[in-house]
């Protein structure tokens, strides 16, 4: 675990990579990011994943990608998508759409559905990932607009220009954009994981 913990000194490393993964091969490699994965912490949760997107598409290792797949490891990551850690959620949905795999779109279209009125910033990641896809969004976008939460719509206005609706979208005098930093700041300054959607929008209103 100390070597992929450490890859975070020897990002985009071709060499490191490769060498890791000479000595512990595609299976003990994906053992030990499985192991990371299920401590919950999001520190090495984020080591890991940055482990396993760089071996992927900066070393170029396809096959791990398709080893990942079969194995129990994957089982782990997308299950990952419904932990309790807002910030781990957010590193699993960047990593599942960076794999560039259509059939992970899936995967994230479900975490849509789940999240929808509950998780604002992740719907935000969700869209761009699912638009990374190349999927359409035109839908998700539209029953972000029917949501009774302001935070929620705020998220599909971000995609205006790139949607073809047959509504007219609200009106609200800020941006999503500055929502999401500033609340992502809040919670970290809490030292919080996990959020509501009643204080999302709370803090929207406070800030409308």
């Amino acid at each position: 675990m100390e070597q992929i913990n450490n890859y975070i000194e020897h990002l985009h490393d071709v060499g490191y990579i490769e060498g890791l993964m000479a000595g512990w091969g595609q299976e003990g490699t994906l053992a030990a990011i499985e192991s990371m994965l299920e401590r919950h912490d999001e520190e090495e949760v984020y080591n890991a994943l940055t482990f396993l997107r760089d071996a992927v598409i900066v070393a170029k290792q396809d096959e791990l990608l398709v080893t990942l797949e079969a194995s129990s490891c994957w089982k782990t990551l997308t299950d990952m998508l419904y932990c309790d850690n807002h910030f781990i959620r957010m590193h699993v949905v960047y990593t599942i759409g960076k794999l560039s795999q259509n059939a992970h779109s899936t995967h994230l279209a479900s975490a849509f559905e789940h999240y929808l009125d509950k998780d604002p910033i992740l719907l935000n990641s969700l869209l761009f990932e699912l638009q990374w896809l190349e999927e359409p969004i035109d839908g998700l976008a539209q029953q972000m607009l029917e949501s009774p939460y302001v935070s929620v719509q705020l998220v599909a206005m971000k995609y205006e220009d790139k949607l073809s609706l047959d509504r007219d979208l609200p009106q609200y005098p800020i941006d999503f954009f500055f929502v999401e930093l500033g609340f992502s700041s809040k919670l970290r300054a809490e030292d919080k994981v996990d959020y509501t959607i009643e204080e999302m929008e709370a803090y929207v209103q406070e800030h409308l």
